[in-house]
C-alpha cells in the first residue's frame, strides 16, 4: 500500500489538486477530524449531486435551485416516507415558530393548483385519518369513510358530528341547539328538502309576516310570530286565503280541541260558533206554588244537544209519585232560557201526554218556555179563549209524557 504523509498541500492559483483517479476511493480514518472544509453538496457516487446543503442551511434533495428550507425534485411519483423501526408512532412536526413546536399557523399550499391527497395506509382495513388539536383528536375519518367531530368512534347518542359514507349526518348537542341556520338579508327558503333531485318541500322565512313558513309553494303553513296565529300559505306569501283544506273525504283528522269559537262562511260574530256539547239531564218537577212530583222507572232524563246557543232537549219521563203539587207543573230544563226584550227568545215544541187530565175544551198541548227560566211548562190553546198551564192537580203517579223542544239560551 502506498503512502503520503504531508503537512500541508497548496494549490497553484487557478489550478485545481485532484486526488486519485475514476474508479479509486479516497478514505478518511476514523477520528480524524475535517476542519475548514465546504461542499457543495453530496454526489451519488457518479456524476451529479444527489443532495445539496446551501449557506443558507436549505437543503435540496434531486435539485441544486433551491427555493424551499426543504426542496424535493425528481419524475413520477415522489415519496416522502417517515417511519419508525422499533413500531413506536412516528411523528413529523411541522412548527411555524421557532421550532419549538409551540404553535403558530402552518399553511399547506399546492402551488399549481393540483389536487391534494391525504391517505391512510390503504393496505390496513383500520386505518383512520385523524387531525388533533393540543394533543386531543379534534376530527377523524374513520376506516368506514364516516367524518367525525368531537367523536373517535359512531354514536349518535354522544354529543358530535357524523357525516356518513352514504349521506347522512347526525348533530348531536347537549342542553344546546343541534343545528342553527341563518339566512341573510332576504326572506325566503333556509332549507329544502328533496326526492330523487325533486324539491318537495321547504323551511323559510315568511316574505308577508315575521315567522316561520313549513311547505313549498302550493301548500305550506305560516307561523305568524307576532300574533300567535297559524296561517295558510303558498311558502313565503300569504297567497292562500281560503285555498287549503284541513283533511279530505278519506283522510280524516280526529279530535279537535278548541278554546275559542269556530267562524263558519263567514268572519263576523253572527257567523261564530263557539260552544258544542251533549249530554242528558236529570229531570226535576216542581209546582209553581209548592210541592213536586218524582219521576222514576229509568225515564227520568231528557237528552240534549247545544250547539252555539241553541239547545234542543227531547226524551220520556215518568211520574211515579205525587208530593203535594201545586200550582203551573214546571219541567226542568238542562239550560236556563235567554232572555230578551222583544220576546223573540219564547219557544214551543210538541209532546204526547199519557193519563194527564187536560182540559175539554184544549185544541193542543205544547211544551213552552219563556225568558230567564229554567223550566218549561205544558201549555193548552183552547179554542176561542186564551191559553192555560196545566196545574199540579191534573197529575198523578201513573202519568207520563214524551217531549221535543228547541229553544235559545245565553
Amino acid at each position: 500500500m502506498s503512502e503520503i504523509k504531508v503537512n500541508k498541500i497548496t494549490p497553484r492559483t487557478g489550478t485545481t489538486i485532484t486526488l486519485g483517479d475514476s474508479g479509486d476511493s479516497l478514505s478518511i480514518a476514523s477520528g480524524v477530524a475535517l476542519t475548514d472544509f465546504t461542499s457543495t453538496g453530496i454526489d451519488d457516487n457518479a456524476t451529479s449531486t444527489a443532495l445539496t446543503i446551501n449557506s443558507s442551511g436549505n437543503v435540496g434533495i434531486g435539485t441544486s435551485s433551491i427555493n424551499s428550507k426543504l426542496d424535493v425534485r425528481g419524475t413520477g411519483a415522489i415519496t416522502l416516507n417517515v417511519g419508525s423501526t422499533d413500531g413506536t408512532s412516528a411523528r413529523l412536526t411541522l412548527d411555524a415558530t421557532n421550532g419549538d413546536a409551540s404553535g403558530g399557523d402552518f399553511p399547506l399550499l399546492l402551488s399549481d393548483g393540483s389536487d391534494l391527497l391525504i391517505e391512510a395506509n390503504n393496505s390496513t382495513s383500520d386505518a383512520e385519518i385523524r387531525f388533533r388539536n393540543n394533543g386531543s383528536d379534534a376530527m377523524r375519518i374513520d376506516s368506514s369513510d364516516n367524518v367525525l367531530v368531537g367523536q373517535s368512534t359512531v354514536s349518535t347518542s354522544s354529543p358530535g358530528t357524523i357525516i356518513t359514507q352514504s349521506g347522512k349526518s347526525y348533530h348531536i348537542a347537549t342542553s344546546d341547539i343541534a343545528l342553527a341556520l341563518d339566512r341573510k338579508t332576504t326572506d325566503g327558503k333556509i332549507l329544502e328538502f328533496r326526492r330523487d333531485q325533486t324539491v318537495i318541500g321547504e323551511i323559510g322565512s315568511s316574505a308577508s309576516v315575521p315567522g316561520l313558513y313549513v311547505g313549498d309553494d302550493s301548500v305550506a303553513l305560516t307561523f305568524y310570530n307576532d300574533n300567535n296565529i297559524i296561517l295558510p300559505s303558498g311558502g313565503s306569501s300569504l297567497n292562500k286565503n281560503g285555498a287549503i283544506s284541513l283533511g279530505n273525504a278519506t283522510n280524516r283528522f280526529n279530535n279537535l280541541y278548541l278554546a275559542g269559537s269556530v267562524y263558519l262562511g263567514g268572519t263576523g260574530g253572527a257567523n261564530a260558533l263557539d260552544d258544542y256539547e251533549e249530554g242528558t239531564h236529570q229531570v226535576s218537577i216542581t209546582g209553581g206554588t209548592s210541592g213536586s212530583a218524582s219521576v222514576g222507572d229509568n225515564a227520568t232524563r231528557l237528552k240534549y244537544i247545544k250547539i252555539g246557543n241553541e239547545v234542543w232537549v227531547h226524551g220520556e219521563i215518568h211520574i211515579t209519585g205525587i208530593s203535594s203539587i201545586d200550582g203551573t207543573v214546571r219541567v226542568s230544563l238542562p239550560f236556563a232560557v235567554a232572555d230578551t226584550s222583544d220576546l223573540a227568545e219564547r219557544s214551543v215544541g210538541s209532546c204526547a201526554l199519557r193519563n194527564i187530565n187536560i182540559r175539554d175544551d184544549a185544541v193542543q198541548v205544547t211544551p213552552f218556555c219563556y225568558g230567564g227560566q229554567s223550566f218549561f211548562t205544558f201549555r193548552e190553546t183552547i179554542d176561542n179563549a186564551v191559553w192555560q198551564d196545566i196545574q199540579g192537580a191534573a197529575l198523578s203517579s201513573s202519568d207520563e209524557f214524551i217531549v221535543s223542544l228547541q229553544y235559545t239560551t245565553s
